[in-house]
């Protein structure tokens, strides 16, 4: 489900949890942008707030609601 690299940036710090949710929520956002239906979760590459899913960019926004809610968005980038 996440490389290595993706495995370090989340236990990077002690707010683990924080940075797996942020992470999931835009993956999560990516496949409903995508409108394809389930696709595997690995296939999407995040670069900070830039998403990429077979050769389809999205711009990612994450929105921290309180403490322990956040919500992620995701917007296809036009051509």
């Amino acid at each position: 489900m996440f490389n290595r690299k993706r495995k370090k940036l989340i236990y990077k710090n002690n707010e683990w949890y924080a940075n797996f949710f942020e992470i999931w929520t835009k993956k999560e956002a990516v496949i409903k942008s995508y409108g394809n239906g389930l696709t595997d979760i690995s296939n999407i590459i995040l670069d900070k707030d830039i998403a990429f899913l077979n050769n389809n960019q999205f711009y990612t926004y994450t929105f921290k609601i309180t403490d322990s809610f956040i919500i992620s968005v995701a917007i296809p980038k036009l051509n």
